[in-house]
């Protein structure tokens, strides 16, 4: 086998098990949520974190008990390649 041969099989190889590597270890949006729960809460004015549904896309919600500019500003867009939204839910209580 010549050595350009050998080269692209290798590369082939590597690039097939690069991708299903990745498709293997993507978490789940209700992993993603877990792991990410505990620092989102702690946000001011962030009273909740679930996951949702925004403009037909399954997303992680993030609500706000009014308006937070500075929280807001501090959300990441996207975590692990989910989507995040915020949105104004008002104080949460306990019954």
């Amino acid at each position: 086998m010549n050595l350009k041969r050998l080269v692209f099989f290798l590369s082939l190889f590597f690039a097939i098990t690069l991708t299903l590597a990745e498709t293997d270890m993507r978490m789940t949006i209700q992993q993603v949520k877990e792991k990410y729960q505990t620092e989102l809460m702690v946000l001011p004015g962030v009273v909740s974190v679930g996951i949702g549904l925004s403009e037909g896309e399954t997303v992680i919600k993030i609500g706000l008990d009014g308006r937070h500019p500075d929280t807001e500003k501090a959300l990441p867009k996207a975590l692990e390649g989910y989507r995040v939204v915020s949105q104004d839910t008002g104080t949460i209580k306990a019954r």
